[in-house]
């Protein structure tokens, strides 16, 4: 009878052992589940501080940008012999013989907003070995070499500026057909370049010097891998040729060589009015050219904390065409008439004119305003 008893008792004990590891069980779940939560907050409020911090890192960059461009401005308004050419500034420190330092509104090239934000690298450089132009459909470009040594070539690349991913080229037109419009399927537009030594504007003649030595091409986009090298050729018979250009994915380019002087001015044109982004690129007896004259590349690293963005911006130091090259030979804001008259000569010839059967050119006409409400 007591052996009956005892097993029976033991068995009302072992009754609530399923309930007490079922209970354990759902404890260790929901404590999981909840510690899941918290980590997917801490993590969602961290990448939120981090986004809102390297915003602040972006901005602080920009600031130094900004700082960077009224540097320059300012010193070359103190040094007008200097303004097309000012010094680089390649160290992140500040010294006292940074010939930005005194010219920046504060004492040093740091911006601070309550100790949070500041941008902690700012460099300058003035002789970069490209020129970056973007969205441009028509410039007139400075290209100077820096070391003084006469440029030997100089390339030239551009697409689309509104190319998406990897560009196209398959679908362009054949070389020298020009459609009434470019098709969008092809990315990048027909570039005129026309390209004149420095010393032809110094000329004595500077107008005969300008028509002997200009030198036009057309760049032509293609499926061709590899961009061809033109020579350089201003007499009639190089004059405006057509030359297909290289493409591939990034873009297209053509190179100009037997080049025998240190600066040029280079007027691109796109065709079609399509933005391009343009890079040009040279080669001198040294190996790679460096620019001078012509554009200043800003690097500029902003902080927040243990954020840092890092941007890079270009800027134009001589901005020919709101100076004294225009990109035409004349732009007005209305539009113009022309009207020309062309009258027989009857009456036996006029002073000047030994052909009495040739027509006379009356060029009082072209003075009349009322000209062009006949038209």
């Amino acid at each position: 009878m007591s052996g009956k008893l005892q097993r029976y008792r033991l068995h009302q004990r072992e009754e609530g052992l399923a309930s007490f590891l079922v209970t354990a069980i759902m404890i260790i779940v929901i404590s999981l589940i909840v510690l899941g939560f918290g980590v997917l907050a801490r993590r969602e409020n961290q990448t939120a501080l981090d986004r809102q911090l390297s915003t602040q890192a972006y901005y602080a960059a920009e600031s130094g940008v900004n700082d960077a461009i009224k540097a320059i401005q300012a010193y070359q308004a103190a040094n007008p012999a200097l303004a097309t050419n000012p010094p680089s500034k390649t160290n992140c420190s500040n010294t006292k013989s940074d010939p930005y330092l005194a010219l920046s509104s504060s004492s040093s090239f740091s911006l601070s907003s309550g100790g949070k934000a500041s941008y902690s690298c700012l460099l300058i450089f003035t002789q970069p070995s490209s020129l970056v132009y973007d969205s441009t459909t028509s410039k007139v470009i400075n290209i100077q070499d820096n070391s003084g040594a006469s440029f030997q070539s100089l390339s030239i690349e551009w697409l689309d500026s509104n190319f998406t991913n990897q560009a196209a080229f398959n679908n362009c037109p054949s070389r020298g057909t020009f459609p009434a419009s470019w098709p969008d399927k092809c990315d990048a537009d027909v570039l005129r370049v026309d390209l004149v030594p420095a010393a032809a504007l110094e000329s004595v003649t500077p107008l005969k010097a300008l028509e002997s030595q200009t030198f036009t091409v057309f760049l032509y986009p293609s499926t061709a891998k590899v961009g061809p090298t033109i020579t350089y050729n201003p007499s009639p018979s190089g004059e405006g040729a057509i030359v297909s250009a290289g493409c591939i994915n990034t873009g297209c380019s053509a190179t100009i060589n037997n080049l025998n002087q240190n600066q040029y001015y280079m007027r691109v044109t796109a065709m079609y009015g399509i933005p391009q982004n343009i890079t040009i690129t040279g080669q001198d007896a040294n190996g790679v050219a460096d620019f001078s004259h012509g554009q200043a590349v800003i690097d500029s690293t902003g902080r927040a904390q243990n954020e840092l963005r890092r941007i890079e911006v270009r800027t134009t130091i001589n901005n020919l065409n709101n100076g004294f090259f225009p990109a035409q030979a004349l732009q007005l804001k209305d539009s113009i008439c022309k009207r020309f008259y062309i009258t027989p000569n009857v009456g036996g010839g006029v002073p000047g004119n030994p052909n009495p059967g040739e027509p006379n050119f009356d060029s009082t006409a072209l003075a009349d305003p009322a000209a062009c409400s006949l038209i």
